[in-house]
């Protein structure tokens, strides 16, 4: 059974798409990327810049650098994976999604960041240049699948 999952620090900026669905075991997400709906929705530690997402310019908040947004999704990653009854041992791939014009010293670091948080996860990994749909000052974006030890 085919089931949308809850993404708490997309708030009112996940009623426009689906951030992630579970089918069965099966969870996929779209693309994520660093933006939370609220100062208050942000990790701890995270330094936010306020941004304007979408086509109704919504006020959001975006990871200060590339690294700031690597720990946003990885919180994001959190909180699907928890919402389909897992974690992040559950991840067994990723396609991060860098965005051309970024240096290495801005997408290199938060690439660490991803590693490190993940590094007790055995996933694949594949990393793309591609430009995607997002703030402009938006560094990455993750898309993730997972399968559920214990089912959905």
């Amino acid at each position: 059974m085919r089931r949308r999952l809850k993404a708490p620090r997309f708030g009112e900026l996940a009623k426009h798409w689906t951030p992630a669905v579970a089918d069965g075991p099966e969870v996929e997400t779209s693309a994520i990327g660093g933006t939370v709906a609220s100062q208050d929705l942000a990790p701890v530690g995270v330094d936010i810049v306020p941004v304007d997402v979408g086509p109704q310019k919504q006020r959001a908040y975006l990871g200060r650098t590339a690294s700031d947004q690597a720990h946003i999704i990885v919180a994001h990653l959190r909180d699907i994976l928890s919402s389909a009854g897992g974690d992040l041992r559950d991840l067994t791939s990723m396609r991060i999604y860098i965005r051309p014009m970024a240096e290495p010293s801005e997408w290199g670091p938060a690439l660490m960041v991803l590693r490190e948080a993940l590094g007790h996860v055995a996933y694949s990994e594949t990393i793309l240049f591609v430009d995607f749909i997002g703030p402009e000052q938006e560094v990455l974006q993750v898309e993730a699948r997972g399968h559920m030890r214990h089912g959905a």
